[in-house]
């Protein structure tokens, strides 16, 4: 069965060094999702969603993939798998409490900028009128003020990693599979999370993870033919 072929090496201080062109590429991701974003903004004509199949967030998914799979390949290579399991939930929750920071900054913009004005809009009036219950639910992944669900995505995916890492380790077709059929299955049944009050994530993980997978197989030594 394919493993992972890493070089053999000795962990060191650069093990850990970070493939600029994958940062770059992340970047100019997010800088294309902000200028979507903006309403009447001629650049966002630049982005990808006028000249592709797909929108700049999907590119996002599956980059961010793909460097899931180096960043924890390869300490899993290096250090094993209570190293790299530990890293990757050590991630989720830098990224869970960088989504509560960023409520609560949010919620305090709203209120800065015009407080009553712009509640409908960015779905905070439920927080002001019921802050106890808003408070539990957005420590659950379940309330999310507009544009801000996409973080809530990624603590999972970030979570379920190991587990697709262990499967991309010993049989990356069965994985890239599975992810597929999961999508497959979430698209036929409408299987998502709920959110609350009402509804289900924006991104839905069941979902969106196969961009994510399909990163990580990219990655993968050994999954693609050459």
């Amino acid at each position: 069965m394919p493993q992972l072929a890493l070089p053999p090496r000795s962990p060191s201080p650069d093990a850990d060094c970070r493939d600029l062109r994958l940062d770059f590429c992340r970047g100019v991701a997010l800088w294309f999702v902000f200028l979507d974003h903006v309403p009447d903004n001629s650049l966002s004509w630049l982005t990808l969603r006028n000249y592709g199949f797909s929108d700049t967030t999907e590119v996002f998914f599956f980059v961010s993939g793909y460097t899931c799979m180096i960043a924890y390949g390869t300490a899993l290579h290096q250090r094993g798998w209570p190293t790299t399991v530990a890293r990757a939930f050590q991630r989720a929750w830098e990224i869970y409490v960088a989504f509560l920071l960023l409520v609560l900054a949010y919620l305090a913009l709203v209120q800065l900028l015009g407080g009553n004005n712009y509640l409908d809009e960015t779905n905070t009036g439920l927080f002001f009128t019921n802050p106890g219950a808003a408070i539990i639910r957005t420590l659950l992944l379940q309330y999310m003020p507009v544009n801000t669900d996409v973080l809530p995505t990624f603590v999972l995916l970030h979570l379920a990693f190991p587990a697709a890492l262990f499967l991309l380790d010993r049989a990356p077709s069965v994985a890239l599979a599975g992810s597929i059929l999961l999508y497959m299955a979430a698209r036929q049944f409408g299987w998502n999370l709920p959110s609350w009050p009402q509804g289900e994530w924006y991104f839905n993980p069941l979902a969106w993870q196969a961009l994510f997978v399909i990163g990580a197989w990219y990655a993968t030594p050994g999954a693609r033919p050459d």
